[in-house]
């Protein structure tokens, strides 16, 4: 045999007895080559960038306002045992919606809607969604602010009532509804009569409607015919006037001339009958008591820095068979103290229940009013004020606060009656 050919044999051998060793090292499984490898190919390596990025996402909840006045009850189940009752008003946030649907009698209807579930501190509770809303429910009386005439030195100003948030200025095309392009800039503008009663009509005030003023210095109310008023138009405070002054930033009411001059805050309000009624309105003043009185836990403070510098005071009043507590949240700085909150509660002494809570927060927008105490000297004028002011409504609460933009609210003390927003036009 040539050499070259024993060479060619001797790698064949060598050759086939590696593949057996090879093969004899694989597990016999009954699956072809190709077979494994598909399967592999299937199977994500632990470390890839899917599995180890993935994240659960929050579930982003829904919060919405109880609407019923009388309050909202929750249950411990979808039409289960009722535990408690919200009150109007109240935000709840939902976190489970049942697919429940079931209808209730209310007030002789039948309401259809849905079982939801709602979160109470760390506990899900049930609510019928019928009486839930996206909006804050206030109450239907339209409360205005009366300006008074005033004569100082070289100035004249009329009496006022601001009605511009019923006015439908178009503020999309920025066209002029009432008031000459040839006027725009200038102040006051006075309409003619009939300028007057197309205004009112776009108001929705009618020529019948009368006006009336409740002064809190005189307690007293004032009355005018709508009908023997003209409107007048004067350039918002934040507004330059002049050259390029748009319609809507006019304040458009009713002009009282020097027939209302009387000072301090007033509330006006335009419909057939008087909502107000005098003598039963009185100034908040309060006496000190000690902090462990008040019906409601003072907050917790963890923060070390805040606790040293932070104090309570509180105080209370009666009226009717009511008793109020406020008690007010200090800061001290440098020798100097700051009210930083109030928390009001009102207790229903024939019950010894709470009717109302009120918080009130200091904040860029909200200056918290003083609390004017039984020893202080004698005020010229009160800013902060409760009592029976509408008729056969509960005692309101006003004027523990200050709103830089935006408009205040006359509260009562009880949960069930919703609060008044005043239009003041308090635009920038």
């Amino acid at each position: 045999m040539k050499p070259y050919l024993q060479l060619c044999l001797l790698f064949s051998v060598m050759f086939i007895a590696f593949s057996c060793k090879e093969n004899n090292a694989i597990p016999t499984t009954g699956k072809t080559e190709k077979q494994i490898e598909i399967k592999e190919s299937k199977t994500t390596p632990q470390d890839s960038y899917t599995d180890k990025d993935k994240t659960i996402k929050p579930k982003r909840h829904i919060s919405q306002y109880v609407n019923a006045k009388s309050g909202l009850n929750y249950r411990d189940e979808p039409n289960g045992k009722i535990l408690g009752k919200f009150p109007l008003n109240t935000i709840l946030t939902i976190i489970d919606s049942t697919k429940i649907v079931d209808q209730i009698a209310d007030e002789e209807k039948i309401i259809k809607g849905e079982w939801l579930g709602v979160e109470k501190g760390t506990d899900t509770v049930y609510v019928f969604s019928s009486f839930l809303s996206d909006f804050y429910r206030s109450s239907d009386i339209k409360l205005f602010y009366a300006r008074p005439y005033y004569e100082s030195n070289d100035e004249i100003r009329q009496g006022f009532i601001n009605l511009s948030e019923l006015y439908p200025f178009d503020y999309d095309n920025d066209s002029n509804t009432v008031i000459p392009e040839e006027k725009l800039g200038e102040e006051p503008i006075e309409f003619s009569r009939n300028e007057s009663n197309k205004i009112l009509e776009k108001m929705g005030v009618s020529k019948k409607d009368s006006l009336y003023i409740f002064s809190f210095i005189k307690d007293t109310v004032y009355k005018f015919k709508v009908d023997d008023l003209k409107m007048i138009a004067f350039l918002n405070p934040y507004t330059r006037g002049g050259k390029g002054t748009k319609e809507y930033e006019y304040e458009i009411g009713l002009n009282l001339e020097d027939r209302f001059a009387e000072k301090g805050e007033s509330f006006a309000y335009i419909g057939v009958k008087n909502p107000f009624q005098i003598g039963k309105i009185k100034p908040l003043i309060w006496n000190s008591t000690a902090n462990d009185n008040f019906p409601l836990k003072q907050p917790k403070i963890n923060n070390r820095r805040e606790l040293d510098s932070i104090g309570f005071e509180t105080y209370t009043l009666s009226l009717l068979h009511f008793k109020y507590y406020i008690q007010s949240q200090i800061y001290y700085r440098d020798n100097r103290s700051r009210v930083k909150s109030h928390q009001l509660v009102t207790v229903d002494t024939t019950t010894n229940k709470i009717t109302r809570t009120l918080n009130y927060h200091s904040s860029e927008s909200i200056s918290i009013g003083p609390v004017y105490k039984s020893t202080d000297e004698k005020q010229k004028y009160y800013y902060s004020w409760t009592g029976e002011l509408f008729k056969n409504k509960p005692p309101i609460i006003y004027g523990l606060y200050g709103n830089s933009f935006g408009c205040p609210t006359v509260d009562f003390i009880y949960d069930e009656e919703p609060s008044i927003n005043i239009l003041c036009d308090n635009r920038h």
